[in-house]
């Protein structure tokens, strides 16, 4: 068993976005959703998390975004001694790694379709920590 955990890669599984052309005088509000779903293997030696952010037009609230977006990140990781049997803290190293990736790819992507390239803010680690899905149930 290796000693520290290790991130083995990355894969962006879906990657959409649509333009909302602007009103005249209109404002925009961009509020992401971001979703984090993790799956151990059987064996509990490697994790599998999907870092997933959303930015959509709500018609329900009448609030429009400069444009809808849907990106999908999955990253592998090696679980190493240190988090084996720590279910939370594989989650926050899993957060850790991928939202830098996600940001960068958020901010390029908006930039290569005209607009001023937008940065995802930060995110509580520690909130989200708390409403992933699955990880095995997070017993730890």
């Amino acid at each position: 068993m290796r000693e520290i955990t290790r991130f083995k890669g990355y894969r962006f599984d879906r990657s959409e976005i649509t333009l909302n052309p602007p009103a005249k005088n209109e404002t925009f509000k961009i509020a992401p959703f971001f979703e984090l779903t993790c799956k151990a293997s059987d064996s509990n030696e490697t994790l599998s998390a999907t870092l997933s952010v959303t930015i959509k037009t709500d018609a329900a609230t009448g609030t429009r975004a400069p444009f809808d977006l849907k990106v999908s990140l999955t990253g592998d990781f090696e679980l190493g001694a240190d988090l084996i049997n720590f279910k939370k803290g594989q989650v926050r190293f899993a957060i850790e790694t991928l939202f830098p990736y996600m940001r960068a790819f958020v901010s390029n992507l908006t930039a290569m379709c005209g607009l001023l390239p937008f940065i995802l803010p930060l995110i509580d680690v520690e909130q989200m920590v708390s409403s992933v899905r699955d990880a095995n149930e997070l017993p730890n």
